[in-house]
């Protein structure tokens, strides 16, 4: 299983790797045929964003960190959604990537409980294999606020970052934690 899961993460990086030096200015986009540029000037995103990873998948975890570090954004990553709300606690994470399948609290629930906790921040894009003619509308009742399909590819996820990084990044940092805000 070790052997199958560092060959899978090979294969995926080396691909990531062969493209780029092929391409080194862009990654095609599947159906449009049309080549998104990433070079670092060119992605708009902002470089210290903090971005938690919910996913149970170790597998997952690590390919989704790959692209984040592909595009200079380092990542924390939990196994289920409880953990994912207990680290909102004490830290404030900008975007929340959220499996929904997960053990102890699936990403549906969790995602319920932080916009409880949370109204308008973190922003959180939800990652699964789920089906999404059934699961995107669950998740947007919830209070997600994107929806990407796995097989996750990188422009996908770069767009979604894009488009969901919040003006002010770390409201919470500056002033008081999320603990210490729920509590006043």
């Amino acid at each position: 299983m070790v052997l199958m899961t560092k060959r899978l993460i090979f294969d995926i990086t080396n691909s990531m790797y062969i493209h780029t030096r092929r391409y080194p200015d862009s990654l095609p986009i599947e159906s449009t045929g049309r080549r998104l540029n990433l070079r670092p000037q060119a992605i708009k995103m902002k470089k210290n964003i903090s971005i938690i990873i919910a996913e149970d998948d170790p597998v997952n975890q690590k390919v989704i960190r790959l692209m984040l570090k592909k595009l200079g954004i380092k990542a924390e990553a939990v196994d289920n959604g409880l953990e994912v709300i207990h680290v909102l606690e004490n830290r404030f994470f900008d975007i929340v990537l959220m499996d929904i399948q997960m053990p102890k609290l699936d990403g549906i629930e969790a995602t319920k409980i932080i916009r409880m906790r949370w109204p308008q921040k973190p922003k959180i894009i939800v990652i699964t294999d789920c089906d999404p003619a059934i699961y995107s509308k669950l998740c947007f009742e919830a209070g997600a606020d994107h929806f990407l399909a796995k097989p996750l590819k990188l422009g996908e996820l770069t767009r979604a970052i894009e488009n969901n990084t919040p003006q002010t990044l770390g409201e919470f940092q500056s002033s008081q934690s999320p603990a210490s805000r729920l509590s006043a």
